[in-house]
């Protein structure tokens, strides 16, 4: 499925996903939001990585020094997970050349594509 349909309602009990969205500029902010965006679909009961836990420098602040190919590098291998079969793209993805490049692979792998709009039209815990 490697078309956005916004009709879909994904699944939670097919594989693991991958949140994916805009992080470097607002860094704080956008730490933030994948945050609360990773709290609220595991109510919903999604099985969830997030690269803001993957490269936590919240938790690691030496971290913050590191490059953004460093960053995306360990994404992409957190995405890339045999266990991994979707991806939920958070407002801003557009703009953002780290989402962009995972929304391209996940294209290329024939993972589900879904925008994070989507996945709050299933109710929590369902």
């Amino acid at each position: 499925m490697p078309v956005l349909d916004p009709t879909v309602v994904p699944s939670v009990h097919d594989h693991w996903w991958y949140l994916s969205g805009p992080i470097s500029g607002d860094i704080e902010g956008n730490l933030l939001k994948f945050k609360e965006a990773a709290e609220e679909l595991r109510k919903r009961s999604y099985k969830l990585i997030s690269p803001t836990e993957v490269c936590d420098i919240v938790s690691n602040p030496a971290l913050a020094d590191m490059s953004w190919d460093w960053f995306m590098r360990r994404d992409i291998e957190a995405m890339l997970g045999d266990h991994v079969g979707g991806i939920i793209l958070l407002p801003g993805w557009e703009a953002s050349r780290g989402a962009r490049t995972e929304l391209y692979l996940a294209r290329a792998l024939d993972y589900n594509i879904v925008e994070y709009k989507q996945c709050l039209l299933r109710g929590v815990n369902a």
